[in-house]
Order: structure tokens, then C-alpha cells, then sequence
């Protein structure tokens, strides 16, 4: 694995530039920015999308949870290689180059992350709280000219009261106090 500017590649004959937002360059910026105006402000973002990789066994012998798992990949493989709005994966820090590798074995030649917490989708910036760090992305998605959040991922679910939980609803309460933020359930697994 390589690092330069932001910009992940793997050096396993994957091409897939895994792009940090945090730390990208002005080309990069200016590129995402320009997509995202195209999309009328709007990006999907994943939370945690293969957070577990499943066991190879043969298609007739993988238990039902699994089956729906593999489902659930392929459907989150469509959302970020979606050309309708730019994606953006919030990854575990430890996630990061198994998700790569994941993304570009699918062919997905370019994706803008942000790195989380283990088990937390916080953005890792530092030694920023993690009221700070929100901040910090709210203020990087409003340069982005991002409006408009459709989100994603592994687990999610709701609670007696219908707040949304999990790691999905944790992100998503937090990018609704500046964004109009859509949760995508049949996108979502609780687990």
C-alpha cells in the first residue's frame, strides 16, 4: 500500500484510489466538488459497508444471514459505483485496506473516504473530540457544496422510541443537524 497526498493505491494490481477527504489536494477537491454539483448537492455516503468478510464456502452451503450479506455487498457495490451521486465511505481506521482491496476487485476505480473509529463511525481527526470532528466534516461537506445526504450501511436500527442507532443512525444524527439526510434502510443491515 502506498500514500501520497490523501490518495491510497494499492500495489496488488488494483487500481482503486482510495481518496482521503480530509487530506486530498485541491485537484481532488475541485474534481469531488464538481461532481457534486452536478448531482444538485447531493452524495451518498456508507457507513461501514464490509465491516466482516464472509467465509468462502460454496453458495449452497452459507447459512441465511450470510446469503442476505452478500446480498447486501452487491447492492452497496451499485450505490458507490453509482454515477448519479459521488460516494463517500466512512471506514473503520483498521477497515480501510480490506475495503479497498474489496471496491476495486469489483472494478471501482475511485473512492473518497473518511477514516472512523473502531466500532464508531466518529471521523478520526487527531486528537479532535468527536463534537469536533463532526464540525470539521460539516464544514468540509458545505465547501464541497454537498446539501443533500442519501446514507447507508452495516448496522442500523431503530429503537423503542424510532431513533435511528447503530453506527448508520449515530452518523446520520449527526450529518442531519446541517444536512437534508435521508437513512436508506433497505440499504441497511443491524448487523
Amino acid at each position: 500500500m502506498t500514500f501520497i497526498e490523501g490518495e491510497r493505491t494499492a500495489d496488488m494490481g488494483v487500481s482503486t484510489q482510495f481518496i482521503n477527504l480530509l487530506e486530498m489536494g485541491q485537484k481532488h477537491k475541485s474534481s469531488l466538488a464538481d461532481k457534486i454539483a452536478a448531482s444538485g448537492g447531493k452524495v451518498n455516503v456508507i457507513v461501514h459497508p464490509f465491516a466482516e468478510v464472509s467465509p468462502s464456502l460454496p453458495p449452497e452451503e452459507l447459512p441465511p444471514y450470510l446469503i442476505e450479506r452478500n446480498k447486501h455487498k452487491s447492492e452497496i457495490f451499485g450505490l458507490i459505483a453509482s454515477p448519479e451521486y459521488p460516494s463517500i465511505v466512512l471506514e473503520e481506521s483498521s477497515h480501510i485496506e480490506s475495503t479497498q482491496l474489496i471496491l476495486g476487485l469489483q472494478g471501482i476505480k475511485s473512492v473518497y473516504f473518511i477514516p472512523t473509529a473502531e466500532a464508531h463511525p466518529r471521523p478520526v481527526i487527531g486528537e479532535k473530540s468527536e463534537e469536533q470532528s463532526w464540525e470539521i466534516v460539516h464544514d468540509l461537506f458545505s465547501s464541497l457544496g454537498i446539501r443533500s445526504i442519501l446514507i447507508a450501511g452495516r448496522y442500523f436500527w431503530h429503537d423503542v422510541r424510532g431513533e435511528p442507532q447503530g453506527c448508520v443512525g449515530h452518523a446520520a444524527r449527526k450529518l442531519q443537524v446541517k444536512f437534508s439526510t435521508k437513512i436508506l434502510t433497505e440499504l441497511c443491515l443491524s448487523y
